[in-house]
């Protein structure tokens, strides 16, 4: 999967494989581009893997954390996508690995506070809770390939 070759301000941005060169020579802003050419899609995977956006979220920012410490291992900076994604992959399976106290997605509570405040009735809370499980089942049915390309494309229009 390539990345956009658009910055966030809609100017050309460099390939990959030259920002990855630059980042080795610890230029930051080199670094940074390759953060935003490439955090959609480390969200968007690691959503499709936990189910969780803010989950997801904190998977890929390890991920970018390992990136920038790992990155003269990189033997081929063209290869950096795929190199990227498996390093998301063992960051969303080390989460999933994890006993811990479970976490409430943000949404729910907004959700719940709304509809006690009056701004929203509770059958409509009810409804998209509903429509929400049904809509996160009928992804996760998906075959592993189709599952990551519709979150992906989603997750793009997302953020």
């Amino acid at each position: 999967m390539t990345p956009s070759t658009t910055d966030l301000g809609g100017q050309p941005s460099a390939p990959p494989a030259e920002l990855v060169r630059g980042a080795r020579e610890g230029d930051s802003t080199a670094f940074t581009a390759l953060v935003r050419q490439f955090q959609d899609m480390a969200v968007g995977y690691a959503w499709s893997l936990l189910g969780d956006f803010h989950l997801a979220e904190d998977a890929a920012q390890d991920a970018f954390i390992q990136v920038l410490g790992d990155l003269d291992s990189l033997r081929e900076p063209a290869a950096l996508g795929g190199w990227l994604r498996r390093i998301v992959h063992k960051h969303c399976d080390r989460r999933t690995r994890r006993v811990g106290i479970p976490t409430v997605p943000l949404e729910g509570v907004v959700a719940q506070v709304t509809a006690d405040v009056g701004q929203t009735s509770a059958l409509d809370t009810i409804e998209r809770a509903e429509t929400a499980a049904v809509v996160r089942q009928a992804i996760a049915a998906l075959p592993e390939a189709q599952r990551e390309t519709v979150t992906l494309f989603y997750m793009g229009e997302r953020s």
